[in-house]
């Protein structure tokens, strides 16, 4: 079978089936879905491999994460993966954490003709981000990448110190004077940028910081230990804030442990608004990225890069949303 029947059966020219499966981006929305529907009736499969080869490229797309069993990714790799299927390309989704990433190694398989570009999920140190080549397709979402010093790269986020400086606002709102902060261990310039924030809104509030911060360098503390720690201090937090959905979920279950109670001992916020946050209990107050659309629009300016056409490489913030659940209540006297 050949495009001529696609064309024929879509109702749409040769040149436009063409173009969809070569330059999707360079066809409408509407006539890109008549096209899938007229290649879903007739049971249609490109010769992909030729295609590639006459495009010069590979079909390959790589999305490097730090955790891939992270439910913080779920939405954002669904989004990746149908749009790389909708404009006829593969994607490779890896995982490399902080400090491991081989950056030469992706960038060599772009060069080499062995993909056509990536998305960055992890963060860089700083001794590695003047290695990214700003020629090549690639696009970072989701980690800051605040000490780039400048480099015109494509990163897509949200503020990450202004989200958690708004919650702790939010704690503060509700009368807690006595707030605390525990990171995690996946991401330091994630870490930094949230710790930020915090601080900002604690110091403008005249609220001491003293012993209420558990950075992510405590790694020889498990989250029960760093609890304990904190619920030792005096006076005791009453509003904690974690630095992701994960370590706000399983502070529910250590908090209970110790006979306390949510929220009417201790409000808890966590970052993300992973699925598993309204089946807590409580319910859980977290922090909302818009990763699916962060994730459609980088896989757009992606195509573009790959293409070759003119882009901007301004970073481009996403706003984010404190989703107020159960965890969180004013202050009891």
């Amino acid at each position: 079978m050949s495009i001529k029947k696609v064309a024929h059966a879509a109702g749409v020219s040769i040149a436009t089936v063409s173009r969809f499966f070569n330059n999707p981006n360079q066809v409408s929305k509407e006539t890109r879905e008549k096209v899938q529907q007229a290649i879903k009736r007739l049971n249609y499969t490109p010769n992909t491999l030729a295609q590639n080869l006459r495009r010069g490229k590979t079909g390959l797309i790589i999305a490097v994460i730090p955790k891939i069993s992270s439910p913080r990714y779920e939405s954002l790799i669904k989004q990746l993966n149908k749009s790389a299927n909708d404009n006829g390309y593969t994607l490779l989704v890896k995982e490399a954490e902080f400090n491991s990433l081989s950056l030469d190694y992706y960038q060599n398989m772009i060069r080499c003709k062995q993909a056509d570009g990536f998305i960055l999920l992890v963060g860089l140190p700083k001794e590695s981000a003047h290695k990214i080549d700003s020629t090549l397709p690639i696009v970072l979402i989701s980690e800051p990448h605040s000490l780039l010093n400048g480099n015109r790269l494509s990163y897509l986020s949200i503020d990450y110190c202004q989200a958690v400086q708004e919650a702790t606002e939010y704690f503060i709102s509700l009368g807690h004077s006595s707030i605390a902060f525990i990171a995690n261990n996946y991401s330091p310039l994630t870490i930094s940028e949230q710790q930020k924030g915090f601080s900002q809104a604690m110091t403008t509030a005249g609220l001491s910081l003293s012993g209420r911060i558990i950075p992510s360098h405590q790694h020889t503390l498990n989250l029960q230990e760093k609890l304990r720690l904190l619920l030792g201090t005096k006076p005791t937090p009453t509003a904690i804030f974690c630095a992701d959905d994960y370590t706000a979920i399983e502070s529910l279950h250590w908090i209970k442990a110790e006979g306390m109670k949510i929220p009417d001992d201790i409000s808890v916020i966590g970052f993300n608004d992973t699925r598993y946050t309204e089946i807590t209990s409580p319910p859980l107050t977290t922090i909302k990225q818009p990763m699916d659309v962060i994730g459609a629009e980088a896989m757009a300016l992606l195509y573009k890069l790959i293409d070759g056409q003119p882009t901007s490489s301004d970073p481009t913030t996403y706003e984010h949303k404190l989703i107020i659940r159960n965890s969180t209540s004013p202050i009891t006297s």
